[in-house]
């Protein structure tokens, strides 16, 4: 918050959406810092974004996680990039002590995956940006809606859902590796992220709706559904095999990304047949 504080290009308001503990404390302290604290509806990080969107005014709104640490020209980085037909900016998002070049991956596949992995030294255009560090514009929000709920757990690959959705509108994203976030984490987790079975169901549930949602159509869907029960085997068999609880975690997150996929392809069908009838 102090670093959001010490921007040289100063936003209208500060957001802030809680949802974990302490409220009470962490509202005084937000409040003492002239920002805005809004109350998480206890729905997950895909509706805490959701809700700062709804709770927002500005022409561009700037998303960043509680662990993470703009620099100070990061606002000002991305305001400028904001001309007729960009609905996008984002930038970096490095380790505090990392010097080296920025790295990044600029498409997204025919199958969801990511690729076009180069070192950007300039601006440039891409297909996707990371949670902790984007912005969109008022107009492309209006035109594409809210983020996706289906994401579940951490959103894992929920906003590179919402960047396709916004190109599909006609929209340019772009990437500036000059607006630079610096992203922490807590020394102190029990269970490295690997590790996590709770993390593994969610990731690979996202990961399997992202490529269903985006990439089952055309020629693809029988690639895909080839991977799909590929990467469903291997997790049984490696679960069966290693006596590990995360592999079977993996192939029920898979299960829940198709049933998750057919769920939004039945209410999208059956908003096309009522308008139709």
């Amino acid at each position: 918050m102090q670093a959001i504080n010490r921007q040289s290009y100063k936003p209208a308001e500060v957001l802030v959406v809680h949802d974990g503990e302490n409220r009470d404390i962490v509202e005084q302290i937000v409040k003492s810092m002239g920002l805005v604290y809004i109350r998480g509806r206890g729905q997950g990080v895909v509706d805490a974004y959701n809700l700062a969107v709804e709770m927002s005014s500005g022409e561009i709104i700037a998303f960043t996680d509680d662990d993470a640490i703009p620099d100070q020209r990061w606002l000002e980085e991305i305001a400028g990039l904001y001309t007729d037909g960009v609905g996008a900016v984002g930038g970096a998002v490095k380790n505090k002590d990392d010097a080296q070049p920025c790295l990044v991956t600029t498409k997204i596949g025919k199958t969801g995956e990511f690729s076009g992995w180069q070192i950007v030294k300039d601006m440039i255009e891409v297909d996707h940006l990371r949670g902790a560090n984007m912005s969109f514009s008022r107009y492309a929000i209006l035109e594409t809606g809210l983020f996706d709920r289906n994401f579940g757990g951490d959103g894992y690959l929920f906003e590179s859902d919402y960047c396709l959705r916004v190109k599909r509108k006609g929209y340019r994203i772009l990437f500036n590796p000059r607006a630079v976030v610096f992203h922490t984490e807590s020394k102190e987790r029990l269970i490295p992220r690997e590790r996590s079975p709770s993390r593994r169901y969610h990731h690979k549930c996202n990961s399997t709706y992202f490529t269903l949602k985006h990439f089952a159509f055309a020629g693809n869907k029988k690639i895909i559904l080839k991977m799909l029960l590929k990467d469903s085997a291997r997790s049984v068999k490696s679960g069966i095999l290693k006596f590990d609880v995360v592999y079977f975690c993996s192939f029920a997150g898979i299960i829940a990304g198709v049933a998750n996929y057919l769920k939004l392809a039945s209410i999208q069908n059956g908003l096309f047949y009522s308008k139709v009838s």
